[in-house]
Parts: structure tokens; C-alpha cells; sequence
């Protein structure tokens, strides 16, 4: 995770809680629970007024993503190189 990225999120999320005398919850702790969820910081935090409904393609997408987490170095070159000849 880029470090400028991480120092932003975590002075906005300290800014809010000073407004909302909240608990700090820590960007690592947020990062994790995004990964667990297998979604990304800004998905994390986007607010829905309906119901999230996730497409099939993207459901797909998210179980490549979840292959590719669990393969090795070698695996995913070949992954890559699979889907820039497939794309």
C-alpha cells in the first residue's frame, strides 16, 4: 500500500473521529478487514442507499482475484500472460 496514500486516509479517519469523539481504528486494522471482505479501502467506505448487488462478472473477478492470492510468484506471471493474450 503506498505510504502517501496510507498517511492521507489516516489523517482524514483521525479528523473524523476527533469531530465524532470516536475510537481510532487503525488504517492497518481498516486494510485488514477490507482484504476479509475482498474488497478494496474506498468500497470499504462507499455508502449504498439500495441494496449491493454484485454482477456475476464481477463476482467472477473476485474469485480470480481469490486464486490469485493463493498462487505462487510463477502461477500468476502465467495467469498474467494467459489474460493479455485472452484480452
Amino acid at each position: 500500500m503506498d505510504k502517501e496514500i496510507l498517511k492521507l486516509v489516516g489523517t482524514r479517519i483521525c479528523a473524523l473521529r476527533k469531530e465524532r469523539g470516536e475510537k481510532n481504528v487503525s488504517l492497518l486494522n481498516l486494510h485488514k478487514i477490507a482484504e476479509s471482505l475482498e474488497v478494496n479501502l474506498v468500497q470499504l467506505f462507499a455508502y449504498q442507499n439500495e441494496e449491493f448487488m454484485v454482477t456475476s462478472a464481477e463476482s467472477d473477478i473476485q474469485d480470480i482475484v481469490g486464486m490469485l492470492r493463493d498462487a505462487n510468484v510463477e502461477k500468476i506471471r502465467v495467469a498474467k500472460n494467459v489474460l493479455k493474450e485472452l484480452l
